[in-house]
Order: structure tokens, then sequence, then C-alpha cells
């Protein structure tokens, strides 16, 4: 049976298969405004089965107004949708072959509920906005059971490592939930959070000038399911998960979301718990080169990981009137972990004669603690597209941790005695940050949409690391004040911006500009030193769009994106990593821009969407760490504005559904990466390469869904680096029952054991490989019950088709 549905994928996509159905009836009408009865051309009409709500077929108006699309026998339901007017819902009954007229259809600019019943409704799989893509994610089963990485991991073009570090396009965005800045921005966070809970994914490749410049590869903008209905709604979610073998970590956790609404006031909260465990294996070797004599170093290591967290948020949404509304959340998240090593060092010289044999552990048992209060306030004006926000957020991150190392060097020679160094470390680090930010949008009759706002950030950090050497003379611990390190970083970022954009019938634009003061200060105790910096960075963006219809739509964007220094990247400290390996800051960083450029295309009906972008992105001032040989064969690192970075290339995604219980989702990219530092003498580097991601959903009973979904993530290149790409192949299966409150899911990851993550690094006279084997087949099981059906629901009109509509109702905007 499986082979079968795999032969078939792959026809689909090299034939393109047509399925069609044997006898079927056609169905007619026209739609036109309700104002003044004229034709609305490109009007969308899905044809929706009434039993699941799953698209049937759909068509598109032509400039009449007019439709025609075919249908087999059953029992339908007509969505009837165009922009800046209300969707309408009739319901067909097709009984036999002959043609059916629904008569004229009207559709309405007014938000007037009439007779409602709800249904449940699927969005398109992709829209494509001026300069956004948004995935509805409601439908993705092996997302449906775990956290809100795993969605994530399933989003043409994201990927998440490894390490769980999130990347779009090859480099790393900003994390946004319900577009503002949250604590669930963390990769903690979205760990801990059920992946039930998103209703889609939009990726903003190419940001205009409302959002911050920070972030070469754009935005990742998660939005949250929310409530609109009186009563309480809410989920209880469970899940746990392990290795194949049981031995390399287990995973687990569980939580409970929901919110309670009545009349004006809507209260939401959630608490949840995660445990995440690993245990896995690393190997390095190094090679290097100094004064003609040849060195080698190979280590052998092996870690345990253990983090618990535990998260809970409560909030209230204030309706004042249903054009004011006024939200208050308090966060609060915090947790422990420990980690331990064990590594095994062998030195050698170029005859392999032995030079330097120990072991090295390392301890550590952290704790850390985030809080956020914040206040977030909308008014709506009379007119249409007239808001106003206002945002403020208070955040506090508190971390301490303890640990302990040590080397244990055994004899080379004979008569030589064991020796051994003893360090304990004692770290405290506490971030405040206050955000304000205020934002206004008009519809002006001449021009169109304006938008314009103001954003202050302002941040402190303060860090202490105190290092201990046992003096074995003594028999304690000594403060070794080479090894400390205690410093106060503090920065502040004023901006403004404004955008200008206007939607004819096929054609739209958006123009913007923003302006980033950016101040910061370092300030090194161990050193009595500080250093500061300040600069005005202009950001300008252009998004264009046209439309053939519905069905085909073209844009194209440009924008200057601004890449700062991390502050930790300012540190001159020198951070011993191990006796083979030092990093140290630079406190003479200054800021990359970048200039970046997109083209993107999307082919769209009821069942296909095709969606091609090109994009370029360059800079001739990125900032990479440099990596030289030390006098003694040790590696220092330290980031460096030297490096000309540019990077072209292609995708093109696929969302098919084939029949009503079949789907698949195909993705494909080629790029090309280049680095150059001449002054460095590292000629240009370019590399070429390839990714493919597949998933594919097969509806087995209604009430049994099999999702079946692999990816290639293709190797990259940096100034002085490579790592290997990987690939997976994962399963998922989902049961629904008890009347679609309770689900339960099985995941299976990994089922093809990937080849092992490799880096090599080299420089002057040194070459570095190293591999990490921390991918192991997993599996995962998870059950989550909804309380009062806890879903978005849509609303839908019952009539003759001859007027009125429904719309979505109002409601909290704070959700989750």
């Amino acid at each position: 049976m499986l082979q079968k549905y795999l032969i078939s994928i792959i026809c689909f996509l090299t034939l393109a298969i047509n399925i069609n159905a044997a006898e079927t009836a056609t169905i007619t009408g026209k739609i036109v405004t309700a104002e003044d009865n004229s034709p609305l051309a490109s009007a969308t009409i899905v044809l929706h089965n009434a039993k699941d709500s799953s698209t049937a077929t759909g068509a598109i108006a032509d400039k009449a107004g007019s439709f025609t699309l075919n249908a087999t026998i059953g029992n339908y339901y007509l969505e009837v949708k165009f922009v800046g007017y209300v969707s309408k819902y009739i319901d067909i009954k097709v009984q036999n072959t002959t043609t059916q007229n629904v008569g004229t259809i009207k559709l309405v600019q007014t938000e007037l509920l009439q007779n409602e019943v709800v249904v449940e409704a699927e969005k398109e799989a992709v829209v494509l906005g001026i300069d956004s893509k948004t995935f509805n994610v409601t439908k993705d089963l092996t997302a449906g059971g775990t956290n809100i990485l795993d969605v994530l991991r399933k989003i043409p073009s994201v990927n998440v490592d490894l390490d769980e570090n999130i990347t779009m396009n090859g480099s790393t965005p900003k994390i946004l939930v319900d577009g503002r800045e949250s604590n669930y921005s963390s990769k903690e966070m979205l760990k801990v959070l059920s992946s039930d809970l998103v209703e889609s994914v939009e990726l903003i490749t190419n940001p205009s000038a409302k959002y911050e410049s920070e972030g070469v590869s754009g935005i990742i903008d998660i939005k949250l399911k929310k409530e609109i209905d009186n009563g309480f709604n809410g989920m209880v979610n469970v899940w746990g998960g392990s290795d194949f073998e049981f031995k390399y970590g287990e995973n687990g956790g569980g939580g409970f979301y929901g919110n309670y609404k009545l009349g004006k006031v809507n209260l939401f909260g959630n608490l949840s718990y995660n445990h995440y465990g690993s245990n896995s294996d690393d190997r390095s070797n190094r090679t290097t080169w100094i004064d003609g004599d040849t060195a080698y170093t190979d280590r052998f290591g092996n870690y345990e990981y253990n983090s618990n967290w535990y998260g809970g948020k409560l909030g209230a949404d204030i309706e004042f009137t249903k054009k004011d509304v006024l939200t208050l959340s308090v966060n609060a998240s915090g947790g422990g972990s420990d980690f331990t090593s064990l590594s095994r060092y062998n030195s050698t010289d170029a005859l392999h004669n032995p030079t330097e044999h120990y072991d090295y552990t390392a301890n550590s048992d952290g704790e850390n603690f985030d809080g956020n209060i914040a206040a977030n306030y909308k008014k709506s004006f009379e007119e249409k597209g007239h808001n106003l926000y206002v945002d403020a957020y208070i955040s506090k991150n508190k971390g301490d941790d303890d640990g302990s190392n040590s080397r244990l060097y055994e004899p080379i020679n004979e008569g030589d005695a064991l020796r051994s160094d003893l360090f304990k470390d004692d770290s405290h680090d506490n971030t405040y940050r206050e955000v304000v930010q205020v934002d206004y949008e008009k519809t002006l009759e001449l021009f169109g949409n304006l938008g314009a706002g103001v954003k202050a950030v302002y941040r402190q950090i303060s860090n202490d690391e105190t290092e201990f050497r046992f003096n074995h003379s003594l028999g304690e611990y000594l403060l070794d004040p080479t090894l400390s390190d205690s410093y106060k970083f503090s920065d502040g970022i004023l901006s403004a911006y404004f955008t200008l954009g206007k939607k004819w019938e096929s054609f739209s634009y958006r123009l913007g500009l923003r302006a980033e003061y950016t101040d910061w200060d370092f300030r090194s105790n161990v050193m009595d030193t500080s250093f500061n910096d300040n600069y005005l960075s202009i950001i300008p963006t252009v998004h264009l769009k046209y439309n053939f219809g519905i069905t085909h739509s073209f844009s194209i964007s440009y924008s200057r994106r601004l890449q700062r220094p991390w502050y930790s990247e300012l540190n001159p400290f020198e951070r011993i990593i191990d006796s083979n390996s030092i990093w140290l800051g630079n406190p003479d960083l200054v800021p990359s821009y970048y200039n970046s450029y997109s083209f993107d295309y999307m082919f769209f009906t009821p069942k296909t969407t095709v969606t091609t972008s090109l994009f370029y992105r360059n800079t001739d001032n990125t900032s990479e760490y440099y990596h030289s040989l030390t006098p003694w064969g040790g590696i220092r690192s330290y980031p460096m504005n030297i490096a000309k970075n540019t990077s072209y290339g292609a995708s093109i995604t696929l969302n098919q559904t084939i029949t009503d219980w079949w789907n698949l989702n195909a993705y494909f990219s080629l790029n090309n990466q280049m680095y150059e530092a001449l002054d460095y003498g590292i000629e240009k580097r370019e590399q070429t390469n390839w990714s493919v991601s597949m998933n594919t959903t097969l509806k087995l009973m209604d009430n049994l869904r099999l999702q079946l979904s692999g990816y290639y993530s293709p190797s990259s290149i940096s100034l002085q680096g490579r790592y290997s790409g990987y690939y997976a192949v994962n399963a998922g299966l989902h049961y629904d029952f008890f009347d679609d409150r309770m689900s339960a899911g099985l995941n299976l990851n990994n089922l093809i054991f990937p080849n092992n993550n490799e880096f090599i690094t080299f420089g002057d006279y040194f070459n570095s490989y190293s591999y990490y084997n921390w991918q192991h087949r997993q599996f995962s099981l998870r059950l989550s019950y909804k309380i009062n059906d806890y879903k978005q629901k849509q609303e839908r009109n019952l009539d003759d088709g001859s007027g009125g509509g429904g719309a979505p109702q109002g409601g909290g905007q704070g959700g989750i």
C-alpha cells in the first residue's frame, strides 16, 4: 500500500496526473455587488463537501461575474468570496447530472451578520501577500502532536537544525508571535507550546519599513488561534517520546491552554511543562603546522543534557467598545538544566608519538527565569482601515549557573607523574528590557493606505563569571582573575517609519522608509575600560504586486537590511574553551548592511497552488569569525568585518489536493553562496547547492489520517569552513474520536538514520574536522482534549443566495 502511494507521488510530480470523476453535474451562477448589481470579475467560488468541509472544486468568475463548475452527485456548500466583500455560503444538493443554476449571488461590503450556522471551512494552503507568504498549517499532522518548532520544520524555506536554531533561506530570522515580539519567541518556549495552537505561519522574506530592519532573512510571524465564542474554551495536551533504543534521551510535557469570554471581557491563559533529555557523542581531529613541525590532536567525547521548563501566562482582553480593546498580560517561565560531558584528548607529533593525553570533564547546573508584562491597546475609528495601536513591554531575564571542570593528565614518559587542573565557576546574568511602540494606519482617498509609527527599545545586560582554580599546595580553590569576566552592556534603539501603499483591481504597491538610531555602551569591569558607538541607519523598502485575476500573482520587492553585532561579539575578554580553543569579541565591529531583492510568482486554483521565488542578497562588510593559529597550537576565533558575501537562488513550492483524501506539498530550492576576504588572503569561496522537502497527507478514514514527510538540507559554507548536509524521513498518524474533541497522534522521526553532522574549519597552518552524532530515530505520542471545541470557527449564511452574508465575529485580541 505504501509503495503504491510513493510511486503515485513521483508520477504526479513528473507527469501532473489529472483525476476526474465519472458522473458530474454542472453548476452555474453569477456574482454581483449588492449595491448596484455590478459584476464581480475574478471573484472566487469554492465548492466544499458538506460532510467535512474539504474542497471539491472551484472556479474564478469571468468579466461578467459568471462562473461554471462541475461536481459529482452529493451534498455541498458554495463559498463565494471577493476582497473587500463579505463571503457568502450557499447549500447545494446535487441529485443528478443536469445543470443547476444557483442564480445571482450578491456580495455586500458590510459586516452585518445574518442567520448564522457554524461550519469548518478549509483555508488555502498558501496565500501570497504583497510582502509575505502565509501558510495555513492547521492540517499538518506530524506538527499536530508536539510543539511549535515541529510546525516550523514543515514550512518551506524554514530550517530548524539539530541545535533547534531557526533559519530561513539560510539566515537567522526574527520570530514574532501574532505580529509582536513575545517571550514565546525563544526556541525554549516554542518547544513548550503545543503545535495545536498554531493557526498559520507568515513568512516575510523581504519586510517592509513597518518592521525592524534587524535580521538578514526576514521575519517569521506565528499566528496563534483565537477564540471568539462566549463561554469557556480550552485544551489539555500531554505528550512524551524517546529514541527507539531508549538510551539517547527522552522528551515529554503537557499543558493547559484556554480562555473564558463573557461579554466585553475575555480572560486567557496557559500553564505548561516541558522536559528534554539527550545523550550524544562527538569527535574531532585537528592538524597544525608550527615552524615546520606537524602536530595532531584527536578528541572523543560524549555528553548528557537534561532540562525542565515551566511556563505560564495570564491575560485579559477588555472591550470598552467594539472599537476600543485593551489587552493586559503577564508571562512567567523558568526551569533548570544540568549538563555533563566527558572528553578524551590525545595529542601526537608528526611521527604519531604521544605528546599529551588528558581527560576533560565538565559539569554545570543552571537555573533560569523569564518574566514579561505587556499592555496592548487598539483603537479602530469609523473609517475602514483607520486604526491606532499602542504596545508596551517590560521583561526581565535572570540566569544562574554553577559548574566545575577538570583536566586529568596521564603520564607520557617514564617517570612522569599524574597531574590535574581543577576549576569551579559561578556565573550570573541579568537582562532588563523596555519597549514602547505606536503604530498608526489610515486609508487616504487619493494615495491609498498610510502607515506610520515610532518605537523605542532600551536594554541592559549584566554578566558576572567568577572562576576558581584549585591550589594543590594549599588544598583549596582560589580566585583566578585571568579566567573571570564581568561586564555591563546597554543599548537603545529609537526608530520611526512610514509606509504608503494602494491597491487597484490588479496592481498594488507599498513604499516605505525607516530610520533607526542606535546607541550602545559596553563596560568591562575586569579590564577597567569601556567601548561605545552610535549610528543612524536609513532603510528604504519597495514592494510591487500585480494580479491576473486571482489565478496568477506577481510581486517584486527591494529592502535594505541591517545586521547589528551581538553584545557578546563586542566583548574583548578571551574565553578559553579548552587548551586548544579561545574565543573573544571585537569592540570595533560595525553593523553590516544588506541589499535584498526578491521576485515571487503564485499560481492558484482551489486545488493547486504553485509559488516560485527568486532572490538576490549582497553585502561588502559582513561580520565573520576569523580563525587563526596561536603560537602554542591552539585556535583563536574572533569576529571581524572582513568579508564580502553574495547569495542568490530560486525555489518552487507545490501544494496539490489530488483527491479529497490525498494532499501533497513539495518544495525545491537551488541557491548559490559566495564569500571573499582578499585582505586576509581568502580568495573567493563559492558553493551551489539544492534542498528538497516533501510531505503528503492521506485520509485513510474520516477520523484517521497518515502523513509522510522527508527533507534534505544541503551542505553550506562559511568564510573558513563547511557544514555537511543532513536528511530525514518522518511519518505521523493522527486519530480523532469523541466527536473530534479528543485526538491521539503518533510521530516517527528519522526513520532512515541520517549521516552524522560534520564541520570542517581551516586556516593558515591548521585544519580541523569534527562530527556530532545526535540525531537518532525517535517516536512521540500525544493526547489532546478540546473543551467546547477549541478551534477557530467561521460563520456562513444559509439563504437562497439573494443577498446578505456572514462574517467572522469580533473577539479577544490576546487569544492564547
